[in-house]
C-alpha cells in the first residue's frame, strides 16, 4: 500500500521503447508533444456536401469542453507545425540515417570531410537532373544533404477534401495517453456529433490521432492480463484437485500461489517508481513456478520427505528462481 500511492502504472505503448536511435526519439518526440495532441476528424454526410451549420455545431460542441483546446478546418498547411519540428531536428533525427546508407560504419570510421561533400554533390546533380528537380531546388541551400527528401509519405497526411466530407484538426488539452485524454476527449467527440446531426440528419464521424491508438493498446493491454492470470489461475486449481484430490493441498498450494505473486507484485512497485502494466503479466509466469514447486514438495511430503530436505529443496529452488528471474530486471 506505501509503494501504490507513489507508484504511476502506465499503459503508455511509448514508454516501452528503449534506446537512444533516431527513429525511437523521433517517435517520442512527435508523440510526448503537440503534434501527439492533434486528431483528425471527418464528417461526411449521406448525400452531398456537410452543412455549413453542422461543421460550425460540432466545433463549437467540442470548443466548450475541456478535451478540446483548438479545432480547425484542415487545410493545405495543417502539416506546418510538424514540419518546421521536422526541418529544426533534420541533422539530429535525419542525418543518422543518411550516414547508415552512405557510409554504414561511419561510427566507427567516420568518413572525411571531402568523402560527404563529394558524395552530397553526386546526389545533388542526380536530383537536379530528375523530374522532381523543381520541387525541391529551392530547398537546397538549406537541406544540401536532402534529408527531408528522404522523408517519405508526408504528402499522405495532408487531407483532401473530397466531395461530401469536411475534415477537421482537433489539438487536445490534455496528453493523449491520459484519461482526459481519451475517454473524456472520445465522449465530447461523440456529443459534438450528436449537435450536429441535429442541424444535419445522417451525419456520420470517423476520426484517428494519437488518442485512438493509445486507448485501443491500453485496453488490449488490461484485457491480455485479466485473461492471461484469470486462465492460469482456473487452469492451476483445475489440474491441482484432479491430481491431488485433496481440498487441504490445494489450499496449501493456493496460499503459495497467492503469497508468491503478493511478493513479486509488492516489490516491483517499491522498487520502480514507474510501472508499464505488461509487466504484471509476469505473474502467469510466478504462478508456474510456485505451483511446481509446490507439487514437488507436497507429493515428496507424502512419500515421507524429512522437514530439512524439504527446507534445502526450498531455499535451492528460491535461489536458482531467483536468479533466473534477475535477467528480467
Amino acid at each position: 500500500a506505501w509503494g501504490v500511492r507513489g507508484t504511476r502504472f502506465s499503459a503508455s505503448v511509448v514508454d516501452l521503447l528503449r534506446g537512444d536511435e533516431a527513429e525511437v526519439r523521433i517517435i517520442r518526440e512527435i508523440a510526448e508533444k503537440g503534434q501527439g495532441r492533434q486528431l483528425t476528424i471527418v464528417l461526411s454526410a449521406e448525400k452531398g456536401n456537410v452543412g455549413r451549420k453542422a461543421v460550425d455545431a460540432f466545433r463549437e460542441s467540442l470548443m466548450g469542453s475541456d478535451p478540446a483546446n483548438r479545432v480547425w478546418k484542415a487545410g493545405s498547411t495543417s502539416l506546418t507545425g510538424p514540419g518546421q519540428v521536422l526541418f529544426q531536428n533534420r541533422y539530429n533525427w535525419l542525418l543518422p540515417r543518411w550516414l547508415d546508407t552512405h557510409y554504414p560504419d561511419w561510427r566507427q570510421n567516420p568518413p572525411g570531410t571531402e568523402a560527404i561533400t563529394r558524395t552530397v554533390a553526386d546526389e545533388l546533380d542526380t536530383t537536379l537532373d530528375s523530374p522532381d528537380a523543381f520541387a525541391v531546388q529551392s530547398m537546397i541551400p538549406d537541406d544540401p544533404f536532402l534529408l527531408l527528401d528522404s522523408v517519405k509519405g508526408l504528402e499522405a497526411l495532408v487531407p483532401n477534401v473530397t466531395a461530401g466530407k469536411t475534415i477537421l484538426w482537433v489539438e487536445q488539452t490534455d496528453s493523449p495517453f491520459t484519461e482526459a485524454g481519451q475517454s473524456e476527449l472520445f465522449l465530447s467527440l461523440e456529443r459534438a456529433l450528436k449537435k450536429a446531426q441535429l442541424e444535419q440528419r445522417g451525419l456520420q464521424m470517423e476520426y484517428t490521432g494519437v488518442a485512438a491508438f493509445a486507448q485501443a493498446s491500453k485496453e488490449g493491454i488490461k484485457g491480455e492480463i485479466e485473461r492471461l492470470n484469470l486462465l492460469g489461475i482456473l487452469l492451476v486449481l483445475v489440474l491441482s484437485i484432479v491430481v491431488l484430490r485433496s481440498i487441504l493441498d490445494v489450499a496449501r498450494i493456493g496460499a503459495v500461489v497467492a503469497s508468491s505473486i503478493l511478493v513479486a507484485a509488492t516489490t516491483v512497485i517499491v522498487v520502480y517508481p514507474s510501472v508499464q502494466i505488461i509487466a504484471l503479466v509476469i505473474g502467469s509466469i510466478l504462478t508456474g513456478v510456485a505451483v511446481d514447486y509446490a507439487y514437488h514438495l507436497i507429493l515428496r511430503e507424502r512419500n515421507g520427505l524429512s522437514e530439512r530436505a524439504v527446507r534445502k529443496a526450498v531455499i535451492t529452488g528460491s535461489l536458482s528462481s531467483a536468479a533466473g528471474f534477475i535477467i528480467l530486471m
